[in-house]
C-alpha cells in the first residue's frame, strides 16, 4: 500500500470521522424508532429489547443510551456532515439547557478557526467557557460528574453510599444530602407502583378477557376487595389514637385539612361504590369514569 501524503492523510481521517458520525446517528436513530427515547423514567420493560439491540450493534446499552440521547435531541435536519459525533455529543452532555443546546447546534453549523474549518470539542469547550481538555485537577467536581460515563457515575454513587460520612448525612434528616436521597428513593418508589399497577392492569385485563380465568379472576376481586376494606379500617385504628387534632390552617403550609377533606371524598366515593354493589348484587355507573378519577388525583397529589 502506497504511503499517502499528509494532505492525503488528513482527508481520509475526515473521509472516516464523518462516517463514523453517520453510523453513531444511525445507531441512535434505529434505536429511537423502536424504543421512543424519554429523559427519565422508571422501569418499563423496555430492557430486554435494548439489550438485544446494544449486543447487535456491538455497544454496551449505556453507549446505546448515550447514543439514543443525542440522536433525540440533535434532529436530523441540524447535523452538519463535517461536524463530529463527538461534538453533538459535547453539545448534548454539556449544554445549560434547551435554548444553550440548540444555540451550539446552530453555531457548529458554521465554519471555525480550526485548521479544517470543522468544529472540534476542544475549540466547542472554550466556546462553552470551559477549558479545551476535560482536566480532572483542575475542572469542578459537578463539572466531571457531568462528563463521566454512566458506568463510571454508578461505581462513584455506590462508592459514595458506602462512604460513612455520606451515610451519616442520609441518615440527618436536615442535611442537602438527606433532602437527595429521599427525593431519588421517593421518585424510584413512585415509578415502581406506576408500573407495578400498570403491570397488574395489564394482567387482570388479560384475565378478564380469557373466558377461562374470568370467573376465578372475579372472585379473586371480591376477596381482594374485602381485604383492601379489612386494611383500611385498621390502620385508621391503629393511627387515629395518635392523632390529637389538627393543625392551624393559617400556619399549616401543607394544608392539611384542605387534602384530608378532599381524601374524606374519595374515602366516601369508593364507600358508595361498595354499597352500591352490596344493594344491587352488581357494579353500577360509570366504573371507568369513577376509577379514572380516583388514579388521576392520586398522581395530583405525587
Amino acid at each position: 500500500m502506497p504511503k499517502r501524503s499528509f494532505a492525503e492523510a488528513l482527508s481520509r481521517l475526515a473521509e472516516l470521522a464523518e462516517r463514523n458520525a453517520r453510523t453513531q446517528f444511525e445507531i441512535g436513530d434505529i434505536a429511537n424508532d423502536q424504543i421512543e427515547y424519554v429523559e427519565r423514567r422508571g422501569p418499563n420493560g423496555n430492557g430486554p429489547k435494548l439489550q438485544r439491540m446494544a449486543d447487535a450493534a456491538g455497544i454496551s446499552p449505556e453507549a446505546l443510551e448515550q447514543r439514543r440521547r443525542v440522536a433525540h435531541y440533535v434532529p436530523l435536519l441540524t447535523r452538519v456532515s463535517n461536524v463530529s459525533w463527538s461534538v453533538y455529543r459535547e453539545i448534548v452532555t454539556g449544554a445549560g439547557g434547551a435554548g444553550e443546546r440548540e444555540r451550539l447546534i446552530r453555531l457548529v453549523a458554521q465554519p471555525t478557526d480550526t485548521e479544517r474549518g470543522a468544529w472540534t470539542v476542544a475549540r466547542l469547550r472554550v466556546e462553552m467557557g470551559r477549558s479545551p481538555v476535560l482536566h480532572a485537577q483542575t475542572e469542578p467536581l459537578t463539572t466531571r460528574i457531568a462528563y463521566a460515563t454512566p458506568e463510571d457515575k454508578r461505581e462513584a454513587a455506590v462508592a459514595l453510599l458506602n462512604d460513612p460520612s455520606v451515610r451519616r448525612d442520609i441518615n440527618d434528616l436536615d442535611t442537602p444530602v438527606s433532602k437527595a436521597f429521599g427525593d431519588a428513593s421517593l421518585g424510584r418508589e413512585r415509578s415502581l407502583q406506576e408500573w407495578t399497577r400498570e403491570r397488574e392492569a395489564g394482567a387482570a385485563a388479560a384475565r378478564a378477557r380469557d373466558p377461562l380465568t374470568k370467573p376465578m379472576d372475579a372472585a379473586q376481586a371480591l376477596t381482594d376487595l374485602e381485604d383492601a376494606m379489612e386494611r383500611f379500617v385498621l390502620k385508621v385504628a391503629d393511627v387515629f389514637p395518635r392523632v390529637t387534632g389538627m393543625p392551624d390552617p393559617a400556619r399549616d403550609p401543607w394544608a392539611r385539612a384542605v387534602f384530608m377533606r378532599q381524601l374524606v371524598a374519595r374515602v366516601r366515593g369508593a364507600a358508595d361504590q361498595i354499597e352500591s354493589l352490596l344493594n344491587t348484587g352488581t357494579p353500577s355507573g360509570d366504573i371507568d369514569n369513577w376509577v379514572a378519577e380516583v388514579l388521576a388525583a392520586g398522581k395530583e397529589k405525587r
